[in-house]
């Protein structure tokens, strides 16, 4: 049963980190990020490490994953260690991610077959739906 967990545990740290690495490089939300990461990319030191890592979303999947192993880690080593509470705790951040990711992969994949039109539409050609680039990296 060890190595299904541990197969379960790489699987959803690579959805995590995949998620975490989506939203620090594509999404509003982390646009101040960006912006520092783009300003400080170049000048070296650990600012410079860490903003050239957060600039390049190859680079950034690497850490994220490891960091959500771990959270992963922790959380196992907490349920046999000590109060078994925390173990959720620390492993919510990982599960929350890998079901965003999950849910994200799906809408990709799925996103003509589960669109509904909005109830307000009489007629279903008066529905304009603009498939362009811009439309599938919503953030």
């Amino acid at each position: 049963m060890d190595g299904i967990v541990a197969i379960a545990c790489v699987f959803i740290a690579g959805l995590a980190g995949s998620q975490l690495t989506e939203v620090t490089n594509h999404s509003k939300i982390a646009f101040p990020i960006q912006k520092w990461a783009s300003e400080t990319a170049g000048k070296g030191g650990l600012r410079g490490f860490v903003a050239a890592l957060v600039s390049c979303p190859f680079c950034f999947s690497h850490w994220a994953c490891g960091g959500v192993m771990l959270l992963l880690l922790g959380a196992a080593a907490v349920t046999m260690y000590a109060d078994p509470w925390i173990a959720p705790v620390l492993a919510f951040v990982p599960f929350a991610l890998a079901a965003t990711r999950v849910a994200n992969l799906s809408n990709d994949v799925l996103y003509d077959y589960l669109r509904t039109p909005k109830h307000y539409v009489e007629e279903p050609e008066d529905l304009e739906v603009d498939d362009g680039p811009e439309d599938t990296q919503l953030g």
